[in-house]
């Protein structure tokens, strides 16, 4: 992402607009290379990748902003692609934990009512625990997390917990959140 590179500011639709022209591109890219002969298939799946990675990331910008409905719908076509790629590597399974922290993202920033955020709530733990099982360097992905965890302990009644673990979250951010950008950074604390 140009981020830095923005004339006239950031701004969520600016990211929402470098990740879809990026899905086009990943898309076309892959496409050439199927129409080519003497690609192997490592190449085709990490062609793959790119476009499932930008379908994942063009989900975030819509929760960001509060527009649930395409967040929804952006998902299901996340899902649906990832359900069609090749997973022996072990890295198209290990996104299950992406697809996974989305679908409780999406649940609890829909929830009507407590039970609606408590059926999101395992949602985002199972998430958490593939994600800590993995190791995967993902430090940002553990902290969303973490926030949306406390978030979901804290409309089912659950504050104390919910602020426990916000406590522990927010003692660890050392880079920007996608869900929570005003959350003060380690110095600041």
């Amino acid at each position: 992402m140009r981020a830095g590179d923005t004339a006239g500011g950031w701004s969520w639709n600016s990211v929402l607009r470098q990740l879809a022209d990026g899905l086009g591109k990943a898309r076309a890219d892959l496409k050439e290379l199927h129409d080519t002969d003497g690609i192997g298939e490592s190449e085709l799946r990490n062609s793959s990748r790119w476009v499932y990675n930008c379908l994942v990331h063009l989900v975030k910008p819509d929760l960001a902003q509060g527009r649930v409905n395409a967040a929804r719908k952006r998902w299901d076509e996340a899902a649906k692609y990832w359900r069609t790629m090749d997973i022996t590597s072990g890295w198209d399974a290990g996104s299950r934990s992406n697809l996974l922290a989305l679908y409780g993202q999406i649940a609890l920033a829909s929830a009507a009512s407590e039970e609606d955020a408590r059926n999101a709530l395992p949602y985002l733990v199972r998430a958490l625990v593939l994600l800590l099982g993995l190791r995967r360097q993902q430090p940002e992905g553990v902290r969303d997390l973490l926030f949306g965890i406390a978030d979901g302990l804290r409309r089912v009644g659950e504050g104390t917990r919910g602020g426990q673990i916000m406590a522990v979250a927010a003692a660890c951010v050392d880079y920007s959140s996608w869900f929570h950008p005003s959350v003060p950074t380690a110095d600041a604390a």
